[in-house]
């Protein structure tokens, strides 16, 4: 019988598409659910995807955001809460490249990652001269080549 390693959480909690007036009214039993936590958030726009961004202090960061430039541009907020802050600037860039939401100017970078499209369009290019030398073989063969 395989033993199961148990694998690592990386999001210990979660509040997802909550409205923005449970963030006012309910401020004390959310800071409480969040405090001192770090992690990512949400804004949306009804059903759409506004903004995203990363946060030390989650709390603090949503409710800067009720009164900011994205204050009136958003209705609902989701939050996930990570056991720690290691890979949450590197998450948050892969988010914001995903889903490109309008509230974000910035794409994201994603730091020390290397770009591969070089390398597949240079073997999309070795493959197709390939190929095409392949076609003009089979549309010349050796005999009629030495005649031209």
């Amino acid at each position: 019988m395989a033993i199961k390693k148990k694998s690592k959480t990386v999001v210990i909690g979660h509040l997802e598409k909550v409205s923005r007036g449970i963030f006012d009214k309910y401020q004390k039993q959310i800071a409480k659910m969040i405090k001192g936590r770090h992690g990512v958030y949400a804004l949306y726009r009804h059903n759409k995807l506004y903004y995203i961004g990363l946060a030390g202090n989650l709390r603090n960061r949503i409710k800067t955001h009720l009164k900011d430039k994205h204050g009136s541009s958003w209705n609902y907020f989701s939050l996930y809460i990570f056991k720690s802050e290691s890979h949450i600037r590197e998450l948050e860039a892969l988010l914001l490249r995903i889903a490109y939401p309008e509230g974000n100017r910035q794409r994201g970078k994603l730091k020390g990652s290397n770009d591969l499209q070089p390398i597949l369009k240079q073997q999309v290019k070795d493959q197709q001269i390939k190929e095409l030398e392949d076609l003009f073989k089979m549309a010349c063969p050796h005999s009629l080549v030495q005649l031209l």
